[in-house]
């Protein structure tokens, strides 16, 4: 017998994750909250005025059964079938871009989505004691999904396949005349696949993020390597050259690793090559550089570059100034070339 109490703490503590359903025997029910996070917080907000229903129909379901054996054909109501359609939509998309790590061949792309919203679309229609074939479903699904993505090269078929499978999986719905077939075995095996099939989508996809390339004062490098030298500590020193450090502050010769404000500028630059994008960052630099405030006016720009480029002329203050003079000669370009973009528009 079910104690409708544990069913509640449990909805508490675990229900996300479909804890109170797998207590409750409705094994479809709770791999389908494993798979979306309790139905996207939603359907676990739901199940809190269900649960009292769940916990009857737990204690007594043969009588149910054998008052649903006097009508085999079964009603699909409106929250199963959208929860077909969605559950069908996620683990159809997530089974493409978990084959997507291997290969783009679209044939593959096609049979892993008609597997994957097959399984979607047969879990949320076999939850409580509803029944459907997966045969159908699975026909639905494929065939769906090999005309969109093989014949359309179009991956929004994934969409149209649950329909499809929803639709003729419908077609055979029945209601049961035993108990679920359903065990644990079945969620373990479910929930190992659906593990299995995150874990190569975010593999990839933090592959992707880690992978992407950044040039930071004049070194290219991604953000792995940002990533791993903060973690590690590791040190790693900027190459010679006097534009590729032109907006160094200072006049010392020697290199400094890249602050985390370079790695942001440098992202936003390298990764976005609109021009509303990346001119804010090297004027930022420029102002920084020549140590004025970004609302100066022209004439004030004009006598601050005068004035330092005099200043730090190698002629006038020697050769340890050279890369001085070539942060503010820079930093002038950039400013001077950006206010007369402005007066063009």
């Amino acid at each position: 017998m079910a104690n409708l109490y544990t069913a509640y703490v449990l909805w508490l503590c675990g229900g996300w994750f479909g804890a109170h359903h797998l207590y409750l025997g409705r094994i479809c029910h709770g791999f389908a909250w494993f798979a979306t996070g309790g139905g996207w917080l939603i359907g676990w907000l739901w199940d809190l005025i269900e649960l009292r229903s769940y916990v009857d129909e737990c204690n007594d379901v043969k009588s149910r059964i054998r008052q649903l054996d006097t009508n085999r054909v079964a009603s699909c109501s409106t929250n199963r079938f959208v929860g077909q359609l969605l559950l069908g939509s996620w683990l159809g998309t997530l089974a493409v871009l978990a084959i997507h790590v291997f290969t783009s061949n679209p044939l593959f792309s096609a049979c892993g989505a008609g597997i994957g919203v097959a399984w979607g679309v047969y879990v949320v229609g076999n939850i409580g004691l509803q029944r459907r074939d997966l045969v159908y479903i699975w026909l639905g699904a494929f065939s769906t999904a090999f005309v969109f993505i093989v014949v359309m090269q179009s991956y929004n078929g994934i969409v149209f396949a649950a329909i499809a499978a929803t639709l003729v999986g419908n077609r055979s719905a029945k209601n049961r005349t035993s108990k679920p077939p359903h065990t644990m075995g079945h969620f373990l095996l479910w929930s190992s696949v659906f593990c299995a099939l995150m874990a190569l989508f975010l593999g990839n996809t933090v592959r992707h993020v880690l992978s992407t390339d950044l040039v930071v004062n004049g070194r290219r490098t991604n953000l792995g390597t940002i990533a791993y030298e903060y973690l590690t500590g590791a040190e790693h020193h900027l190459p010679d050259g006097d534009d590729v450090n032109w907006s160094r502050m200072d006049g010392e010769s020697a290199k400094r690793k890249p602050t985390w404000q370079d790695y942001v500028a440098s992202f936003v630059f390298d990764g976005w090559k609109e021009g509303n994008l990346h001119q804010p960052v090297w004027n930022a630099y420029a102002y920084t550089t020549l140590g004025l405030d970004p609302y100066a006016s022209p004439s004030e720009i004009h006598q601050r570059c005068q004035k330092l480029m005099k200043e730090t002329h190698p002629d006038r203050a020697g050769q340890q100034s050279q890369r001085r003079f070539i942060s503010v000669r820079k930093a002038c370009e950039i400013v001077d070339k950006w206010r007369q973009n402005q007066r063009q528009q």
